[in-house]
């Protein structure tokens, strides 16, 4: 499934079958081990991992309407981008002897998720900003959930 119709179909609720293509989680991480308690189709919670139940019932309740559904992701954009960033300290915490390599690593990291989920304005429409912002929310959820093994 192209990443248009998955952002289309998370957007609505309809995904009836696993997504084909491998999600934007998968950059640079491994995936998470626990799926987000919501309402949606077992596709959509095992594409969603690490994401809130409260995002799933945010993306429901914006039925499709492009703000609605952008404020959801930046809502849940700011929490796990807050989780990474504890999750990541904590990390440099207890390896401390490791604490720059683990943060070359995050940059490494950053820089390629930013590269897969870029969005050109003066080119692009409102659905692949949509795409974009739930790429790099998806790989934030998963890069916190690796750095909290």
């Amino acid at each position: 499934m192209n990443r248009f119709a998955l952002a289309l179909c998370l957007t609505v609720g309809a995904c009836s079958a696993p997504p084909s293509v491998q999600p934007a989680t998968s950059v640079g991480a491994a995936a998470p081990n626990k799926p987000a308690a919501s309402t949606s189709t077992p596709a959509v919670e095992a594409f969603t991992h690490g994401l809130r139940a409260s995002y799933s019932a945010c993306i429901d309740r914006a039925e499709a309407v492009i703000p609605a559904t952008q404020a959801c992701i930046e809502e849940e954009g700011a929490y796990q981008r807050d989780r990474l960033a504890r999750a990541l300290e904590a990390a440099k915490q207890k390896h401390a002897d490791q604490a720059g390599a683990i943060q070359f690593q995050q940059t490494a990291w950053q820089a390629d998720v930013d590269a897969k989920c870029k969005w050109d304005a003066g080119t692009e429409g409102q659905q692949q900003r949509i795409e974009a912002n739930m790429c790099s929310l998806e790989a934030v959820a998963a890069r916190a959930d690796e750095l909290n093994r």
